[in-house]
This record gives structure tokens, C-alpha cells and sequence, in this order.
């Protein structure tokens, strides 16, 4: 078993890699265009658990401010007093900066008005815990003052599913205030063998303040239904949910072989409730690696994380936006691995730079970090005269590669590398990686800080591919290419109308090549490869625009025959 701390610290991780992979077209990303605000929103990760104001505070707080201190008193659900030490967060309403109270449970903050939250611990028999109260208030500190959060005004979030045989697992609840884009003020889970723990919240008006929950049930076949709801302003004075499997999409997890998976690992699905940040549900069950799994989600977007339990860099995440009676598939560890969306670009002094980051990369998955591990050399040339060659490892890890342009003319950069992550149990696929770029550069390119040279890269989605990525031998495989062009740059890049798109397949590990038709379609082209009887394909693709600029770009092994 994972632990939770660990698993959570594991998707904080999450935030940079996806904020770079919302900005792919939506195509790639299951067919989804994910709204700024929901990056915004993952790049903030886990809330911090403990401590005074934060690094933000510190910055922006005036320093002559005048300040204040609020004691934060707790009364639990038997009207006991209890610690508030280090339990208690507080807003500014203004300019949406947020604290944390002491070990007396105290708050030292600029005079202002502010939301201030916490839950409330309320003891049962045995040291475990009776029950869990969220609460929250707006208060104006002018001046010191004593606040009091008292769990005996809570309500019972009340979440119930309709389905034979089901219970309730675990829940996960929060509390949120607006100012600074959406901050959380209080959150509690509730565990248990038999029910979570009974969750409270106290009703509040304010449409400042939000709540969301997300609630794991689990019926008498091992399904699993991910539940979440809540209310965008203000706290419910009734807050009861009903739902039933008709309200909910259905959401097949798979994990394909062949990859770096490795053998198993763990699913964690994450949303966005009416709360922000997102609200995680864990799955403690180990799956194999390939395998699949079915459960049922509220509709909504919907993060989908495979923890792979052989190296925690190898974590991917699957965004889908999802409805009510519908069926969806998320899949990860897909063929082919192939670069991510960085494209070359220029930079200051006339020079040019590639980041070498996420080389062997899923091709629908978003990975928790920039994949490492490969190793290689880039040339880069004008003409054929060598202007700068760099030979890398651990892709990702480093600077990456940029050199001082020689002018005008035509230039070649070129990227060889293999992947050379710790040995993976079944990753055979996608072994080795090449790109050539071909472009020419003007006088005034030299010129063109942070502007993306007018070059491409191509992802390989085949289908029809079994469990383990392979194809059934002797049969036609339908190979989708998807043409990137703008890739994540800051600027404009020109995009020159295509004149050729063309494909060539190879069953000896690129010795050689033979070529494919191509069909334009709507968005990306189409092929299809007649496999061999046993082995593998591997797939290059060599892209050309009406100016002369060329991308090959070419996948060693990207998928199976068996």
C-alpha cells in the first residue's frame, strides 16, 4: 500500500506538467480543451497543512501594516472546547492572501476583513473520531478578537447512492473562499471499515464562501463510484445528495504493456468540485500492468492518475470532461511514446534552442513531471558545415541544447536518441527516437527572439492494438498522424502550408524502409500498415512545407506483431 501523504505529495507534482500539456491542441488531450482557469487551479496542487503566513504573504503583506491577532476558539459537537493549534487558515478578502493560525491557534495578520475556516475535530469512544465539522466565517479584524467556530451548528453532508449492495468508503470535503481566485479555508476526509466518518458542515449565506465534497462508495461487485457535488456560493443549510448510476459516467480505466508502466501500479481520479483545489479519491488496490478497471464518475471534468508502483516518475495523468449516461475510456501507457510538443525555437543573439525535455512521452497521457532518461547527441548544421554538436543523457534533466546561429542559409538540427530509464519489466517498445529538422533561417530570423522555427513533429497513434500494443500479425493496422506544428511556443510561429505528408514503416528496426499511402483527413492523416508475421513496426514520417522547411522524425519499435 501507498501511503496517502506520499500519494498526495506525488500528484502536487502533477501541476507543471499538465499546465504544459492543457496548452497541446484539444485534440490531444482526449478530445479536450482544458479551460485556463482548471490549470490555473491544478498548478496550485495540495494546500499547505501547517505554518504562519505563506512565501505569498511574505511578499505582498505591507510591512507597515497595522496587525492584529484573532484567536480562533473551537467548540465541538458535545460543546467541548478544543485545540485550534495550527487548524485554522484566513483570506484576505482584498487581495486574497492567505495565513495560517500558530500552535495557540492564533492568527497574526494585517488588520482586514478576511474568511476564516477550519474544521473541527469532535472525539468519540476509544480515541477515534466522532465526527469532522467544517465551518467558516467572514470576519472584519480591525482591531484583536476572539472568533468562534462551533461544530454543534453543523449539518450532516448526507450523500446516498441508489445502487443494490453499495456503501460509502470515504469522503473528502472542503471548504473555499473566492479571493485570490479560489482558496481553500478548511478540508477533511472521513474514513472507516464499515462508513466514513459522519461529516459536518455549517451553513453559511455568503456567496463568497463554497463547499465541495467528493465521496468513493463501492457496491457488492467490487465497483467503485466516484461522487462529488457541492454548492458554488454559500453553504447549504440541507446538505443532501442523492445519485444513482443513471446520473453517472461510466469511466473504464486501462493500462496498456509495452511501455513504461512497468508491471502494476494504482488509479487515483481528482475534479473540481464547487471547491477549489481539486478533491482526490484513492485507490489502495493494486492493478497489473496490462489490465482494466470500470467505475462510475459525476459528470464533470474528471483527472484520471496511473501511479506506476515501480518509480514515481513515471506517473500519468488522463483530463476528460464527462456526462451524465455516457461511456468512456481512458487509456495509458498507449502506442507510441514519441516526443512531446517542444519544438526548437529561437533565442536572444541570433542563436537557436531545444529543451530535450519528454522525448519518449505518452501519446495521450499527461506524465507528473518531464520524463528523463534519454540519452543522445544533437548536431546542428548550416549546411554541411558543423556549427555545434552536444552529446546528452537523462534527457530533461539538464539545460538542454541552444547554439549561436552563423548567419543565413539553410540549417539541419538533429536529435538521435534512446531511451535509457532503469530497466522496466516488458518496456520494449519505442527504443529509440529521431528527429531531423530542416529549416532556413533570414537575416531578419536572427532577430526573432522566442519565435518557433517553421518545423513539426508528428504523433503516431495507431489502433486496433491488443492489451500489450501489439497487432495481430498479417493484418492491416490504421496508423492516425497527428501534424504538431505550434507546439508550446511564446510567440507566433509560421506555419507554411503543408506540401507533403508521407510514411514509411520498417520491420527490421529501421535497416529498411518502405513506403505507406497517406490520406488527408480532417485535422491529421491516415494510413494503413500491413504488419508482418512476427516482430515489430517502426514508423517515420517526414513532413514538408511549400518553403522547403522538412521534419523526419522517426519511432524505432513503435509497436508490436504478435
Amino acid at each position: 500500500m501507498v501511503s496517502v501523504m506520499s500519494r498526495a505529495v506525488c500528484l502536487a507534482q502533477l501541476g507543471q506538467a499538465l499546465l504544459n500539456r492543457c496548452r497541446r491542441p484539444a485534440s490531444t488531450v482526449m478530445g479536450l480543451a482544458l479551460p485556463a482557469a482548471l490549470a490555473v487551479s491544478a498548478a496550485i496542487g495540495v494546500p499547505a497543512l501547517t505554518g504562519t503566513a505563506t512565501a505569498s504573504t511574505a511578499r505582498t503583506a505591507r510591512s507597515d501594516a497595522t496587525q492584529v491577532s484573532v484567536t480562533v476558539r473551537g467548540i465541538d459537537r458535545h460543546g467541548q472546547s478544543v485545540s485550534m493549534a495550527y487548524q485554522v487558515t484566513a483570506v484576505s478578502l482584498t487581495g486574497g492572501q492567505s495565513y495560517s493560525s500558530d500552535g495557540q491557534g492564533v492568527l497574526t495578520i494585517p488588520a482586514g476583513t478576511y474568511a476564516i475556516g477550519a474544521a473541527i475535530l469532535t472525539d468519540g469512544s476509544g480515541g477515534q473520531p466522532a465526527s469532522r465539522t467544517l465551518d467558516a466565517q467572514i470576519v472584519r479584524a480591525r482591531r484583536s478578537i476572539t472568533v468562534t467556530l462551533d461544530a454543534r451548528a453543523g449539518r450532516l453532508v448526507d450523500v446516498s447512492l441508489s445502487q443494490p449492495g453499495s456503501r460509502p468508503k470515504w469522503i473528502d470535503s472542503s471548504l473555499c473562499v473566492s479571493a485570490g481566485g479560489g482558496v481553500e479555508l478548511a478540508r477533511d476526509q472521513g474514513w472507516g471499515t464499515v462508513a466514513p466518518t459522519p461529516l459536518y458542515v455549517v451553513p453559511a449565506s455568503d456567496s463568497r464562501i463554497s463547499f465541495g465534497f467528493v465521496n468513493d462508495w463501492q457496491d457488492g461487485a467490487g465497483v467503485q463510484y466516484f461522487l462529488s457535488g457541492g454548492s458554488k456560493a454559500g453553504i447549504p443549510a440541507k446538505p443532501d445528495y442523492s445519485f444513482s448510476r443513471s446520473s453517472l459516467a461510466r469511466l473504464t480505466l486501462q493500462t496498456k504493456a509495452g511501455e513504461a508502466l512497468g508491471s502494476g501500479g494504482y488509479w487515483d481520479l481528482s475534479n473540481f468540485t464547487a471547491c477549489d483545489p481539486h478533491t482526490v479519491a484513492l485507490d489502495f488496490e493494486s492493478h497489473a500492468v496490462p489490465s482494466q478497471v470500470t467505475q462510475y464518475v459525476s459528470p464533470g471534468p474528471v483527472w484520471a492518475t496511473f501511479l506506476a508502483s515501480y518509480s514515481l516518475q513515471s506517473n500519468w495523468t488522463l483530463v476528460g470532461d464527462y456526462k451524465a449516461g455516457h461511456s468512456y475510456t481512458a487509456v495509458i501507457g498507449a502506442a507510441v511514446r514519441g516526443p512531446e510538443e517542444y519544438l526548437p525555437e529561437y533565442a536572444p543573439a541570433g542563436s537557436v534552442k531545444f529543451p530535450l525535455t519528454s522525448l519518449f512521452s505518452d501519446p495521450i497521457a499527461a506524465p507528473d513531471q518531464l520524463q528523463c532518461c534519454a540519452d543522445g547527441v544533437v548536431t546542428l548544421k548550416l549546411g554541411s558545415r558543423l556549427v555545434r554538436r552536444l552529446a546528452f543523457t537523462d534527457g530533461g534533466e539538464g539545460p538542454g541544447f541552444s547554439s549561436r546561429l552563423r548567419g543565413a542559409g539553410w540549417y539541419s538540427l538533429t536529435v538521435n536518441a534512446s531511451y535509457d530509464q532503469p530497466p522496466v519489466p516488458g518496456a520494449v517498445l519505442s527504443s529509440q527516437v529521431s528527429l531531423l529538422w530542416r529549416f532556413h533561417v533570414s537575416a531578419g530570423d536572427l532577430l526573432a527572439n522566442g519565435r518557433g522555427l517553421p518545423v513539426s513533429l508528428t504523433r503516431f497513434l495507431p489502433s486496433g492494438l491488443d492489451a500489450s500494443n501489439d497487432a495481430v500479425p498479417g493484418a492491416d493496422t490504421p496508423v492516425r498522424l497527428d501534424v504538431v506544428r505550434a507546439g508550446l511556443q511564446s510567440t507566433s510561429t509560421p506555419q507554411y502550408k503543408l506540401r507533403t505528408v508521407a510514411l514509411q514503416i520498417s520491420v527490421d528496426d529501421g535497416k529498411t524502409w518502405q513506403s505507406v499511402p497517406v490520406s488527408a483527413r480532417r485535422g491529421y492523416w491516415l494510413a494503413t500498415v500491413h504488419d508482418p508475421a512476427s516482430g515489430f513496426v517502426s514508423l517515420r514520417c517526414t513532413v514538408t512545407d511549400v518553403k522547403g522547411n522538412s521534419t523526419v522524425e522517426t519511432i524505432v519499435r513503435a509497436y508490436g506483431v504478435s
